[in-house]
């Protein structure tokens, strides 16, 4: 049928709520072709990114799923428009939040593709993006280590740290958060770089060098006056 000659009446016998009404309204106006989507299965939102998908003139027909959450039609839809490949993308496997951190990395120009796993929840797909998005290439941690343990790794990189003091996946986040804190104040934190070590313990030993480094600096201070 001719979208041009589209009969809204022919839509009546269906039943569709307000929301899905204005989406074929929408799309009938700016010259749509609305069969593609008005169909009462589809959700409005789906609806819409197929009548934005139409608009901006692109095939919508891969991601004319009724099964795809809109968010992924979403994601799908901007990929498509800014010409990028989409096949990934339409890895039944991924859910939205997955999609979201390969589009991003498709549109920050990284390697994507190497974290592009389902298996790897989108919290580790961030980290990595974010490492690739500042030339630290964190693959090596995918398997080994989960995303809030890369997270302190990338941390400790950005920082000019040595991490391999405490990329150990025996370490808990909590721990390495620790032995940055450290490192970053110049302390020697070999005194408490220990998996099997409890956060209180840590906490304590960091407390202990801290004051150490305080009583010292203090002292030198000090010295500095009488020698005057």
């Amino acid at each position: 049928m001719d979208k041009n000659n589209f009969k809204l009446g022919e839509l009546f016998r269906e039943e569709f709520n307000d929301k899905q009404w204005n989406e074929i309204l929408i799309g009938v106006i700016s010259g749509c072709d609305v069969l593609i989507y008005a169909k009462p299965y589809y959700h409005y939102a789906q609806m819409r990114e197929l009548r934005l998908g139409q608009e901006a003139g692109i095939d919508t027909t891969c991601y004319e799923d009724r099964f795809l959450h809109s968010k992924d039609m979403a994601i799908i839809r901007k990929a498509i428009e800014q010409k990028f490949e989409v096949d990934i993308l339409l890895d039944r496997e991924f859910n939205h939040k997955q999609r979201e951190q390969i589009y991003l990395g498709m549109i920050s120009g990284v390697s994507y593709k190497k974290y592009a796993l389902p298996i790897h929840n989108e919290w580790k797909m961030m980290e990595i993006r974010l490492g690739f998005e500042k030339d630290i290439d964190l693959t090596q941690y995918l398997f080994t280590h989960n995303h809030n343990q890369i997270h302190q790794i990338r941390i400790g990189i950005e920082n000019g740290l040595d991490v391999k003091i405490f990329d150990d996946n025996r370490f808990k986040q909590a721990q390495m958060a620790e032995i940055i804190d450290g490192m970053l104040r110049g302390l020697d934190v070999s005194q408490y770089s220990d998996y099997s070590l409890s956060i209180e313990h840590m906490r304590l030993k960091k407390a202990e060098l801290i004051q150490k480094e305080i009583e010292q600096s203090k002292n030198k201070k000090g010295n500095r006056y009488y020698e005057k």
